[in-house]
């Protein structure tokens, strides 16, 4: 009994064991798990460096689309976030500048100024709320045919946080004067630093770029300034992508409106150009700015070149300061313990000394560039000069240059001198120390330079060599069947093939000694760079390097226009008015002038009276080409740019919308006529967002209703022509009406339908014109006008214009006899 007990007692003594055991075990258990809970929260760079968050969406491959003919220079990453009333904040960075822009706006049901925006930057990465997933936003950006191969990141809405992003912008923000407007004094631009909490802090922890204290430059970016393009239009303009170079056709004649106008001498200048283009001001004090400023740069030819030459070899410097503001993070340690490398080897950053002294060159051609530019007496050119004359930019040269020494990347060092030019960065008499360890290291390294000659001396060791690496250092390599006998001791043998490495024991003692005195050499090196960091950190040199970059931009961008108006021919400077009509005389298309002998130019008057043009006329008449110049030469024109023209006078615009060309998509399950009624349901909307604007100002404001201030210029090349034609005319006839009827729309409108000649009777501010192909006059009749000119009235295709084009194709496609017999049915 008493030995059942025991055992009965034990079996007792295990269970209440097991049951204090488990008790504790879910105790603690809980704890850790509401610890845990806590953690997701508290350290987000467990949630960022997850498998789906982890890879570098950066370096993907350069995609095909609104901007194709750019490189790795526009690398943007992009947030977005949304509320209930449509209202979008944007938040984009570009991994190659120090620049953060943030746009907030009320879009419409078809989010015409997002996806637009979207198309100019076109970034590696899109950043959603994942409370967007699913909904309308988020179903826009997968049917844009630009954005449907971007990598889209879903973050937690905790990370859309416009308290931290506040904070954000305090701590990073570079000009503290300007913080209040960026924020927003009265309504705060929440969903902007919303956005820009997500961007930021995605970037620390996946893009590994912490930026330092007040380094960064964060601004608000009105769209009301802006002249904005979706990606239709800037595709049918062919402003940075060649519609041949899509469909596949390598020409080297077909070229775009960014390569005819870049002669640019820098990479800033030829980001200034691009984004100039693709998003041209819409301020009339801007515009005008520009315009003196070119008009002096290519009246005064010797300003010109003097300009040009000094802006020859100009570094990217917007790009060496966007990497000097980077905080070195996790990246670094994580390859350090990948390769076997601990603390106690430190290295020098290469990476580092090369921007040192790329900066020291940027900021020598500081001053040749401004004895070109002192003589300027725009406004805008002496606002560059004043830029350039900042005394922090003359400190922060002499600076570095008395602590870095550009020599030591460029002498003659070889071998192992290579491997060691950091060590001989800072220049020599700056430290007493470091010169003090240099000595050391030169006279150890002539003694294993002196050592190895008289190794090389010994029987069998001719052909051995002295090599380097950093993890083995001085050794000697040897090319061998066999190693040849010596007296002294052979350490850390290792063969590959017929290849012997190995060390000696006096080589290994100097190379112990070598070592040592390198790494007192890295470590105060390293000292030195951060003392130079920590002075370029400083708001008011960073301050001035921002100054910089804008003004060597800006001054490129318009050398290149000035370059531009040199190579070409009847140019003029367009008149910018804030309300008026488009008039232009002798217009030209700028792509196709010099491509096509005999061009045809055109007039063109757009006002109140006549804000909608009906065209008409013949296949391969030019009416495309008509309305695509207008466009081409308003986007021109805002940018600051002559046009081609004997005399163009162009009024404001916000918004061009260019509709040419629609195929079907089999993708997005849309034919060719689906895909088109989807465009134009976008150009609707964003005619009666305009219209919304104009009377809500009209209103504000008290204007009078004869003040017309047109915001949109619209143009449809043969609108519902991909279905029957009864329909595709009543929904022509309707589109145009609503187009008509706008007060703040001018309208290029091209047709084939005969019925639409009715248009101009019904609608007084509508003008017919038609365009003309070659014709042989008759014996008894006046001559027929010009081929290819714009002339008053609507044509009436009974000549069978389709046919009569149809007949100059190969005979392989189209038989004459087939083509007389239908011609006579149809006659």
């Amino acid at each position: 009994m008493h030995l059942l007990w025991r055992q009965n007692g034990s079996k007792a003594l295990k269970i209440e064991s097991l049951f204090v055991v488990v008790v504790v075990f879910f105790y603690f258990g809980a704890q850790m798990v509401v610890k845990r809970r806590y953690e997701l929260f508290q350290d987000d760079e467990d949630y960022f460096m997850q498998r789906e968050h982890s890879q570098r969406r950066s370096k993907t491959e350069t995609r095909t689309g609104a901007n194709n003919e750019t490189s790795d220079e526009f690398l943007y990453i992009v947030a977005l976030i949304e509320n209930k009333s449509k209202e979008v904040g944007i938040a984009a960075y570009n991994l190659k500048s120090f620049q953060v822009e943030l746009r907030q706006f009320v879009d419409n049901n078809t989010y015409w100024t997002t996806l637009s925006t979207l198309c100019v930057l076109n970034p590696v990465e899109i950043l959603l709320s994942s409370t967007s997933i699913g909904k309308s936003m988020h179903n826009a950006l997968l049917l844009n045919p630009i954005l449907t191969n971007i990598p889209m990141t879903t973050l937690d809405r905790k990370y859309f946080s416009d308290t931290q992003g506040m904070l954000y912008c305090e701590r990073l923000c570079v000009e503290k004067d300007n913080l209040q407007d960026l924020i927003g004094r009265q309504v705060p631009r929440y969903l902007a630093l919303a956005a820009c909490s997500a961007l930021i802090k995605y970037v620390e922890n996946v893009q590994c770029c912490t930026f330092a204290r007040g380094t960064l430059r964060l601004t608000f970016k009105d769209n009301e300034d802006t002249l904005l393009m979706d990606y239709e239009t800037i595709q049918s303009l062919e402003i940075v992508s060649c519609n041949a170079k899509v469909c596949g056709i390598s020409n080297p004649q077909y070229t775009t409106l960014l390569r005819t106008l870049n002669f640019c001498k820098t990479k800033i200048g030829t980001r200034y150009l691009r984004k100039s283009l693709l998003e041209p001001p819409c301020d009339s004090p801007t515009i005008t700015t520009r315009q003196e400023a070119l008009k002096e740069l290519t009246q005064n030819e010797s300003l010109f070149f003097q300009i040009q030459t000094s802006l020859v070899q100009f570094p990217d410097l917007e790009g060496v300061v966007s990497q000097m503001i980077q905080v070195q993070k996790r990246e670094d340690v994580e390859r350090k313990k990948h390769s076997g490398q601990d603390a106690e080897s430190p290295t020098v950053d290469m990476k580092l000394i090369r921007n040192f002294v790329l900066l020291t060159k940027a900021l020598g051609q500081v001053n040749s560039i401004l004895e070109a530019v002192c003589r300027g007496r725009s406004p805008l050119i002496v606002s560059i000069s004043e830029s350039l004359r900042n005394p922090a930019l003359s400190h922060i040269f002499h600076f570095v240059t008395r602590v870095i020494d550009a020599d030591s990347l460029s002498n003659n060092k070889t071998g192992d001198k290579i491997k060691l030019e950091g060590a001989f960065a800072v220049r020599s008499g700056h430290h007493e120390l470091l010169d003090l360890s240099r000595k050391i290291l030169s006279e150890t390294i002539d003694q294993i330079h002196h050592y190895f000659q008289t190794l090389q001396s010994t029987p069998g060791f001719e052909r051995a060599s002295l090599a380097y690496s950093q993890s083995r250092g001085y050794h000697i390599k040897l090319v061998s069947d066999q190693l040849p006998e010596i007296e002294e001791e052979l350490l850390r043998l290792a063969k590959t093939a017929n290849i012997f490495r190995f060390t000696t024991r006096t080589l290994n003692s100097l190379n112990i000694r070598c070592k040592e005195t390198l790494n007192d050499i890295i470590r105060i090196t390293n000292q030195q760079l951060q003392m130079l960091l920590d002075e370029i950190w400083n708001a008011e040199n960073m301050i001035s390097l921002h100054g910089l970059c804008d003004a060597i931009g800006i001054l490129d961008c318009l050398a290149s226009f000035a370059s531009y108006v040199a190579k070409s021919e009847r140019l003029v400077l367009p008149k910018i008015s804030t309300k008026g009509p488009i008039a232009i005389k002798n217009g030209r298309h700028p792509l196709l002038e010099k491509q096509i002998k005999n061009y045809v130019p055109h007039d063109t008057f757009l006002s109140a009276a006549s804000s909608f043009y009906l065209i008409s006329g013949s296949n391969m008449s030019g009416k495309t080409t008509f309305m695509k110049a207008v466009a081409s030469i308003c986007v021109l024109a805002h940018a600051g740019c002559f046009v081609p023209a004997d005399f163009a006078s162009i009024c404001l615009t916000n918004r061009i919308i260019v509709r040419t060309t629609s195929n079907d998509s089999i993708e997005d399950n849309c034919s060719t006529f689906s895909k088109e009624m989807r465009q134009t349901a976008s150009v609707l909307c964003c005619l009666e967002e305009m219209e919304a604007k104009y009377h809500q100002q009209k209103m504000i404001l008290q204007q009078p209703s004869s003040q017309h201030k047109p915001s949109l210029l619209v143009i449809f090349d043969e609108l519902a022509r991909a279905t029957s034609p009864m329909e595709g005319f009543s929904i022509a006839f309707a589109i145009a009406e609503q187009l008509v009827a706008s007060p703040v729309a001018y309208c290029l409108f091209s047709t084939h339908f005969q019925e639409m000649s009715l248009f101009e009777e019904w609608y007084a501010c509508a003008k017919s014109f038609y365009l003309t192909l070659e014709q042989h006059p008759k014996q008894g009749q006046a001559p027929p006008p010009p081929p290819h000119a714009l002339v008053r009235g609507f044509i009436h295709e009974t000549t069978n214009y389709g046919i009569t084009t149809a007949k100059v194709c190969p005979s392989q496609v189209v038989f004459q006899h087939k083509t007389n017999k239908l011609a006579a049915f149809l006659s």
